[in-house]
């Protein structure tokens, strides 16, 4: 699906974008500070009544990038097959807001959702649709998942100022949105899931950007590799059962 950038100017309708075709920036190359899975839930529970939840959720279990979580439109989630599919993204240029393709060529990619954030979001599109009624004539529809109250897209430094302000508020590390996605890289690498499947997950162009954006993953995940080979032949050793050379 080619998406061609566009600028939001509080019409229904965005504007083309001249700039469109313009070539990104490389990753984000900061170094990540993630939060543990024991945060990641105590943040969740703290905004359960917070009207943007499924946002964050989101982007706790799917890694996305802001850009493309406030670019997300219904049109691109699957909820009874489970997935959605990043093909735009929302990022702000001198107070425009401006609709383009993802930021990698691997950026454009479908993200299988767990049960748990596919009810979550069904509760945010009950919601979406009673703020939909009570501003009725007045609803401006993009046919986006996370809007204002009046349907006008999000700004994306206010979801990250809205982030961090409810982190401070949960008494946790107030950290980067970004740092959400990688908490995300960060947990499934150390639960075991190949390096490949989180780089695509993510839609980074290349593994070897994930492999160096979690190189502390990775030792962590290297040395529990090294304590469990050691005890399966420690065991193996006393049960005198080490297998010999053929």
């Amino acid at each position: 699906m080619e998406v061609r950038a566009a600028r939001f100017d509080g019409r229904d309708e965005p504007l083309y974008n001249p700039a469109a075709h313009i070539e990104l920036a490389a990753e984000n190359p900061r170094r990540p500070r993630p939060w543990t899975a024991q945060e990641s839930r105590d943040f969740l529970r703290a905004i359960e009544l917070d009207r943007l939840h499924a946002l964050y959720q989101l982007l706790l279990v799917t890694g996305m990038r802001r850009g493309e979580a406030t670019g997300l439109r219904w049109a691109d989630l699957d909820l009874d097959g489970g997935a959605l599919f990043v093909v735009q993204q929302i990022t702000e240029v001198r107070g425009q807001l401006l609709v383009g393709s993802p930021k990698t060529k691997r950026g454009s990619r479908v993200v299988p959702l767990d049960p748990g954030t596919v009810e979550r979001l069904r509760q945010h599109e009950r919601q979406q649709q009673l703020e939909r009624t009570a501003w009725g004539a007045a609803w401006q529809d993009h046919g986006l998942v996370f809007t204002r109250e009046d349907g006008r897209p999000l700004r994306p430094e206010y979801v990250t100022r809205h982030f961090q302000r409810l982190a401070e508020e949960a008494g946790l590390p107030v950290i980067r949105l970004h740092d959400l996605r990688h908490t995300n890289a960060s947990l499934a690498l150390a639960a075991g899931i190949d390096i490949k499947v989180v780089s695509d997950r993510l839609g980074h162009s290349t593994t070897a950007i994930t492999a160096d954006l979690y190189t502390h993953v990775d030792r962590g995940v290297g040395r529990s590799a090294a304590d469990r080979i050691a005890a399966v032949l420690s065991d193996a050793a006393a049960s005198g059962s080490v297998p010999r050379r053929s």
